[in-house]
Parts: structure tokens; sequence; C-alpha cells
């Protein structure tokens, strides 16, 4: 009998170690903080290779600073000193007898010399930085920023997904080095910035891993848990247990592998949802037409092209890290207006500093050390501005529609970048307007963080009705409050 009740014990309890070693199943987050480790070794390398590529995106993005200004020009000797006195003073070659002129560095410096991009063809200078913007939509940095953040734990994300603005800075300070050797060939630039992400793709590429979130939701589960073991031997940690099994992400899977028609009506007729989400999207307008319009608007500056270009570069590493440490404890509202504010306030006080005329009075002058300080300042808000508003997009909206919101917040700013190139153009005939519009806007953008709710220590809500419902149990809570006074 004795024999027989411990069979029994001995079968049952091989039962339950089976049940057990079955039930061992955790989300990608669990065993990245139980296995892997928050930041170890391997994520830092990965991070690392992965950030690279802001470089490259700084440079494609930036390039046309210098391929498509319009470069510097002179009077042939003795030929239009009394030809159009107006012309010349206003420094266009506009009111010029052509063969009267020339460019100082020849006609393959820049687009607009070798194909006579000026006066009535002017606009179309414009059309490639226009093109280009429109078709970064999704860009390099968005998909630098979720292999990034997805391979480290909670804690990190942010401080991790803030790393790429300096690799950006990087490549924004590096251009005028790269540009400045060139500065006689546009098309020499291109080859030159070409080669570095060749070799990128070619030698490092292939050393980065996929993100086991991504791979989870495609079904490949089995390729997810060889990431993150390979990560986890890396960091010195121990194998990943045989009966370990990543838990199916049914929320996310839905938002990310099936159409995203159903996020769109999720969010768009909830109406809290849809007011909240018309409003970032109207600031993001604002801010990408600014962070990405003064920085091309540089040339209208009366300065020298490469120290402006390296000045406004040197001004993202401050916005970053003043980014970081305020994020901390700086309601997030706030934040994104002031920085608002302070970009366009810098932009309208320019005004005062501005010339009209073009390359070749600009160079005369030598420029005006204020009108440079103040505009590097300007740009500082609008780069601090920027990246809160991506922080800001992610706490506003549930796990279910975040994605599809940062992706809407995407557009936007690219098409307020896709404009900018086109007020740049006419700023080359009065500065003071361009300088007008980017204050308006920047302004405006701040003021409409009005409508929008406060995120800071706020909870990251599943969904949206989770959201309405949390929201809707906090007013019933508070007027029950009131009743008991």
């Amino acid at each position: 009998m004795e024999e027989e009740q411990k069979l029994v014990q001995g079968s049952t309890g091989l039962v339950v170690s089976e049940e057990v070693t079955t039930k061992l199943e955790l989300s990608v987050d669990e065993v990245v903080e139980e296995y892997v480790g928050s930041l170890g070794f391997s994520q830092l390398v990965h991070v690392l290779l992965v950030s690279l590529a802001w470089i490259f995106d700084a440079q494609s993005t930036l390039v046309t600073i210098f391929s498509d200004a319009q470069p510097p020009w002179r009077c042939k000797t003795g030929m239009c000193l009394s030809d159009n006195s107006a012309a010349k003073s206003s420094g266009s070659v506009c009111g010029l007898m052509p063969g009267t002129w020339e460019w100082i560095d020849g006609h393959t410096s820049s687009t607009i010399a070798e194909w006579d991009l000026i006066c009535d063809r002017r606009f179309l200078a414009a059309i490639p930085a226009s093109l280009y913007f429109l078709g970064s939509l999704i860009g390099i940095g968005i998909c630098c920023l979720v292999l990034t953040t997805e391979s480290v734990g909670r804690k990190w994300r942010g401080q991790v997904g803030q790393y790429g603005f300096f690799f950006f800075t990087i490549g924004f300070l590096t251009l005028p080095l790269v540009a400045y050797p060139a500065r006689t060939c546009w098309r020499n630039l291109y080859k030159i910035l070409s080669l570095f992400p060749l070799l990128y793709s070619v030698l490092l590429l292939p050393l980065v891993s996929e993100s086991p979130r991504w791979l989870l939701i495609r079904g490949r589960s089995k390729e997810a848990l060889a990431v993150l073991d390979r990560f986890a031997r890396l960091n010195g940690k121990k194998k990943l247990p045989n009966n370990l099994s990543l838990a199916n992400p049914s929320g996310e899977k839905v938002e990310c592998t099936e159409t995203s028609q159903n996020n769109r009506e999720s969010l768009w007729t909830t109406s809290w949802a849809a007011k909240r989400m018309v409003t970032v999207m109207a600031a993001g307008f604002g801010v990408g037409f600014v962070y990405y319009g003064v920085q091309l608007n540089v040339e209208n500056l009366n300065f020298s092209l490469y120290i402006s270009v390296a000045l406004n570069a040197l001004m993202e590493i401050p916005a970053v890290m003043i980014a970081t440490f305020l994020l901390g404890f700086t309601n997030r509202r706030l934040l994104f207006s002031v920085s608002s504010y302070i970009a366009g306030i810098s932009s309208i006080l320019c005004i005062f500093f501005s010339h009209k005329g073009g390359s070749s009075k600009a160079h005369q002058s030598g420029g005006s050390w204020t009108q440079l300080i103040i505009e590097a300042i300007g740009f500082m808000g609008a780069s601090t501005a920027f990246d809160i508003l991506y922080i800001y997009c992610v706490e506003l909206f549930p796990t279910n529609v975040r994605n599809f919101a940062v992706s809407m917040l995407r557009q936007a700013l690219m098409l307020g970048a896709s404009v900018a190139p086109l007020l740049v153009v006419l700023g080359r005939l009065s500065p003071s307007l361009s300088f007008l519009v980017f204050g308006i806007l920047s302004i405006t953008s701040g003021l409409l963080s009005i409508w929008l709710p406060e995120t800071r220590n706020a909870p990251l809500y599943e969904t949206l009705k989770q959201q309405e419902e949390e929201k809707h149990n906090c007013v019933t809570d508070d007027s029950g409050l009131e009743m008991g006074k």
C-alpha cells in the first residue's frame, strides 16, 4: 500500500513538474529584466552599432545646406561696376547683364550655380530638399530608435532613446568638415557622403541583431529567443532555460501585424484621442518646419556658412542634455512650450540683424556675431522642442495606438520640413520674412500645448478604453470628494 502511494506521489510529482516546465512563459521585457540584464555589454555594443546610422541620417538630411546653397559671386573685372547700382548694392545678380559676373567657386560649386537656379527660377532650388523630406516620412532615425530601445530594460529606454540624438549631432557637426574640401564640386560631396553608409552596411550592419519583439510579433519566437540568449551570454549571464517560451503579446500583435485600419478607427473615432492627435500633429508641423527650416536657413545669415552650420550642430549637444535632465522633474507641456517660445522669440530677434542681399554682401560684411548667437539659441530651443515632442506623444496615447500616433507625428514633422525649403529660397530675397515666419510658427506650436494634458508621472495605459475609464473614474472620484466636503 505504501509503495503504491509512493508511486502515485512520484507520478503526480512528475506531472506537476512537467506542468511547471510548460508554464514558464514570460514576456520579452521580463526575460530582459530577469535573465539578460537591463543594460549590459551586449546591449551597449548593439546600441552603438545601431546609433551609428544616425550619423548618416543627419548627413543625408542636411547635405542640401551646402549642395543647394547659393554660392558667392563677383563681378568680372570692370564689367559690372556701373551696370546696375541697385542690383549691385542689394547683392543680387538678377539686374546684371549675363557674362558680367561669375561664381567665385565655379559652376559646379552647387546645384544653383550649375543650373542657374536664380531669379525667376529660384524656387526650383527648393524642390530636391522638399521631395527628400516627403520621402523620409519613415526615416533611419525611427528605425534606430526602435532597435535600440527594444533591446534594453524599461528604465534605460529614455536614456538610450536620447543617445541617438548625440550621434545625429556628430553627423551634423562633421558635415562642414566634409563639405569644405568639396566646396568646388557638389557631386564630390555626395560621393564622399555615400561612401560612409556603404561601408557601414557592408562591415557593421550584419553585426546588428534584429529586435526580439519584432521577431516575436512575426511569429518567429525561436529566433527571438536566440537573440535574447546571445545577449545574455555576452553579458556573462547563464544560458536561458530550455523550458522558457515567450508570451504572445496579443494586443501588440493586433497593432503591428493586422492592418492598421483598426488602430485608425479606434483613434479617430474616439473623440478625445482624435482631438489630441490633431493638436499634436499641428504642433509637430510647426516644430518640424522650424527645426529643419532654421538649419537650412543658415545661408541667409550674414555669416560664413560653414561656421554657422558648425555652431548650430554644437547647439544640439546642450539641447539633448537639457532635455534629458529636465525630463526627470519638469512638466512635459511646460518644457515643450517654453522651448518653442525661446525658438520663436530668437527667430524674431534675428530680424533686427538681417540685411537684405545676397552672398556677395554677406561675405564682404564679415557677418554679425550677435545674429549668429541669437540664431543658435533659437535653434537650441527648436531642437529641444523637437526631442520633447516625441516623448510627449509616446506618453499621451495608450499602447494599442502608440506606434500609430508616433508615426502620424513623424509625418507631420516631415510635412513641415518639406515646406521649409520654399521659405529658405524666399529668404534669399528677404531674410527678415523667413525669420518672422519661423518665429510665428514656433510660438504657435508652443501655444497649442495648452490643449494637451500633462503626462509627467502619469501611468502608461494599454488601450484607449482603459485610459478613458481611468479618466472617467478620476472625474467621479473628484466629484465625490467635493461632495464629501
